[in-house]
């Protein structure tokens, strides 16, 4: 369950990392909006999706929306055919840094990632 959900933040990281404009790679805050649309209730709600997401890095990474460098935001819902959930990522200055899309035909929600 959290190997699956985690992957769904952590394949969008590249995106989120953006260009390195000649300084020395460092972690970045993000914040999360998560939603679960009508029929998806089955998939972990936010904040087990931020727990699992921190487990899976090591470290902290989730603060207010107000204190993070990065914005990312997603939902889950279901499909005809299984799941869905698109994530979106915002720099602070609300630039769009990429978009991912995860589709799973599975009958669990727990496979999507």
């Amino acid at each position: 369950l959290v190997e699956a959900t985690t992957s769904l933040v952590v394949r969008v990281r590249p995106a989120a990392a953006g260009p390195e404009k000649g300084r020395a790679k460092q972690a970045r805050s993000s914040s999360l909006g998560w939603v679960r649309l009508p029929g998806a209730e089955s998939c972990l709600g936010a904040a087990a999706l931020a727990r699992a997401v921190e487990a899976r890095l090591q470290r902290s990474v989730f603060v207010s929306a107000a204190e993070a460098g990065l914005s990312v935001e997603g939902r889950a819902e279901r499909t005809e055919g299984g799941w869905r959930a698109v994530l979106l990522v915002e720099g602070h200055d609300g630039e769009s840094l990429g978009e991912r899309t995860l589709e799973s035909a599975a009958e669990s929600c727990d496979e999507l990632g």
